[in-house]
């Protein structure tokens, strides 16, 4: 009998033992990632004020902390309710919402944007209208371009203002992945037509609230009650109200209890009877979007993550930072949100390190997908020549020479509203043009002279040049990144 009870003590202590060690070594990791972000919290620069972290794993939610000031002046502290600016991941809440609408048959994705939308179209330019479907502006290949515009107040950023200034179609629709924040502002412009109330009030219905996420709004303004103050980057300076130009694209505000709560849904794949199954939602491929990445629905889909699939969305502009990666093999997700700008992809894989030890293992041998390689490429002979034509701004058109030669090279100027400016940088690469125009003054109204370059790119289509000039933001200056439509013939 005492034989028995000694081997019995032994089974025990041998089960007990790696537990202990795996709590141990949990607890560990946690000390390590909280010495990273200690360290990001007392950098000089840019010393991010405060940083939320969520994990996830199986059907719980197994680790939130949050560090740092919410609010650095009255020295407020977050926690893991507190809501952030969660910035570009608004985009997958508009993902959702488009596919309830389809599943729901209150829209067809495949259809032309302009059925769902009012008076105010997208225009299609020298392209087929019909090309310019919902599904193309959620997979960024409707053929728009840059885009990124807040106002201090509300009548700058009217979303039929915003569409009928630079709602234009810049290349052909389907042609190639061009990551455009106005395409999904137009789609929150879809979801409310479609759906008979305001595009906020549909994901607050719809998503939110039957997830528990108390803590996630849409607020067309940046303001929202107990909200971590956003920080612009490298400084102590508080961002007051914006308005965004494209709410659905990017004016959610939400914790990290909250995405948590989110990513719990999508990674249960058991629903109960008559319950709707949240991972029909999580992508599993998209459009090619880089190399080894895919986009669907407001996702990255990576179908190589360390040796597994995973989905993630990131959000990085000066004044807030947001990131979720999902790993549905794993049943494993991570949450990270921060009030002031900066890009932390490296700090989620250290946790999925920390979490998930058969990932850290394959990490030691797995190796990314190598970046795109852009080499230039003989220059075709269709457009040696002299173009001339015109930058199409609201208000009205600035005329825009240009000379390519045999070489490659490529002159020419532009007729701003004050002063001609020539083209610099400027260069081919097979069917492609580039180049730039320093301080060129297009005339518009949301960004002074002097404030912004305009950088240029185009292609051939039938016998013109076509493509975008976009206006890009000089060193201190905060102007918007703009597109407009060039269309350039031989004289």
């Amino acid at each position: 009998m005492k034989c028995g009870i000694v081997a019995l003590v032994v089974l025990l202590a041998s089960i007990a033992t790696p537990r202990h060690t795996h709590a141990q070594d949990r607890a560990a990791g946690k000390e390590r990632i909280r010495s990273h972000i200690t360290n990001l919290l007392r950098a000089p620069t840019p010393g991010v004020p405060s940083l939320v972290v969520a994990v996830v794993q199986g059907e719980a939610i197994v680790w939130e902390e949050a560090f740092g000031w919410a609010d650095q002046q009255r020295r407020i502290a977050p926690t893991p309710t507190t809501p952030y600016y969660v910035a570009s991941l608004t985009k997958i809440f508009t993902g959702m919402a488009l596919a309830m609408l389809s599943s729901d048959g209150r829209i067809d994705m495949n259809g032309s944007v302009n059925a769902y939308l009012g008076s105010h179209k997208v225009r299609p330019a020298l392209w087929d209208e019909s090309a310019i479907t919902i599904q193309r502006l959620s997979d960024h290949t409707a053929g728009l371009a840059t885009f990124n515009l807040d106002c201090e107040t509300a009548a700058p950023c009217r979303p039929e203002l915003v569409i009928d200034r630079f709602g234009v179609i810049i290349r052909p629709p389907g042609d190639n992945f061009d990551y455009a924040n106005l395409g999904y502002g137009i789609l929150g412009e879809v979801i409310a037509g479609a759906s008979k109330q305001s595009y906020g009030e549909f994901v607050r219905r719809r998503i939110f609230e039957p997830l528990g996420m108390r803590d996630c709004v849409v607020s067309a303004d940046g303001r929202v009650r107990g909200g971590a103050v956003r920080y612009e980057y490298g400084t102590t300076r508080a961002v007051g109200p914006l308005y965004s130009a494209t709410p659905a694209a990017s004016s959610a505000f939400c914790s990290a209890h909250s995405l948590a709560l989110f990513a719990r849904a999508l990674l249960t794949r058991n629903a109960a009877s008559g319950a709707r199954r949240w991972s029909t939602f999580v992508p599993s491929s998209g459009v090619e979007a880089g190399p080894g990445v895919r986009y669907s629905h407001g996702w990255w889909v990576q179908q190589d993550y360390v040796g597994t699939s995973s989905v993630y969305s990131y959000a990085g502009s000066s004044n807030g930072s947001a990131s979720i990666r999902i790993i549905p093999s794993e049943q494993f997700a991570v949450v990270i949100l921060a009030n002031m700008g900066g890009l932390y992809d490296w700090l989620v894989d250290a946790i999925v390190d920390e979490f998930v030890p058969q990932i850290r293992e394959r990490r030691k041998t797995w190796a990314p997908p190598p970046p795109a390689a852009r080499q230039r490429r003989p220059i075709s002979s269709d457009i040696v020549g002299t173009w001339v034509g015109a930058i199409d701004t609201y208000r009205g058109k600035r005329p825009l020479t240009l000379s390519i030669d045999a070489s490659g090279e490529v002159t020419g100027t532009l007729t701003g509203a004050t002063a001609e400016v020539r083209l610099t940088g400027g260069g081919a690469s097979g069917p492609r043009v580039f180049g730039t125009l320093p301080e060129a003054d297009l005339g518009i109204d949301e960004a002074r002279p002097g404030s912004y370059d305009v950088r240029l790119g185009f292609a051939m289509y039938g016998p013109r040049l076509a493509g975008f000039a976009t206006t890009a933001a000089r060193p201190g200056s905060s102007a918007p990144a703009l597109s407009f439509l060039v269309e350039l013939t031989r004289p």
